[in-house]
């Protein structure tokens, strides 16, 4: 064989490799795209999250209280000491009901259950980035010993460590809130948690 053909020839084998990764690729691609249609889980629980969140920050701060034991504010105060005085005093005696807003504060808290479904279950279901599956039993005993405790694999599921961002990437929720996900995941797993 000429060079000329030994070129040509490797030039065909190129163009074929080519093609043929091109057409692999593609294959690969639309089945990727095709399965990811049947599992819309993920997606429907962060959507009924961001809708929670949404909701939340939309509620009211404070109210305005109309009855007969409000106590009267007066701009007078600034000008006489001892009428703020007596408007405080007032304002003292003033009956208020702090269980209603516990009770709203309460409700605002989420079940580890629903920040695990909104937050974790994208990478500890999958297995994603290294994150440890749910239905790994062994690999959460391990992590347990490791950290020391329920404690500590709180406090790294709060603050973040390795992959992991700090609360799941989800500045939002609170430490009690971190602290039910990461019960529930290690109940889920099979382990027995007593949280205090």
């Amino acid at each position: 064989m000429s060079q000329a053909e030994d070129e040509s020839a490797t030039i065909r084998k190129f163009i074929i490799a080519g093609v043929l990764l091109t057409i692999g690729t593609v294959i690969v691609f639309s089945l990727a795209m095709f399965m990811g249609t049947f599992d819309t889980s993920t997606r429907e629980a962060r959507e009924a999250f961001e809708r929670q969140q949404l909701e939340r920050r939309l509620q009211s701060v404070g109210a305005v209280r109309v009855d007969e034991d409000a106590a009267d504010v007066s701009l007078e105060a600034e000008e006489d000491p001892e009428a703020a005085v007596a408007a405080a005093e007032e304002a003292e005696d003033v009956d208020v009901d702090t269980d209603v807003a516990e009770e709203d504060e309460a409700d605002d808290v989420q079940r580890g259950e629903d920040v695990y479904a909104a937050v974790c279950m994208a990478c500890h279901d999958a297995g994603l980035m290294d994150a440890l599956r749910l239905d790994d039993e062994d690999g959460w005993v391990e992590l347990m010993d490791e950290r020391g405790g329920l404690d500590e694999l709180v406090e790294n599921a709060i603050t973040g460590i390795g992959g992991m961002p700090a609360r799941g990437g989800d500045s939002d929720l609170s430490d009690e809130e971190v602290r039910a996900a990461v019960v529930y995941m290690l109940e889920e797993a099979g382990l027995d948690v007593a949280d205090d």
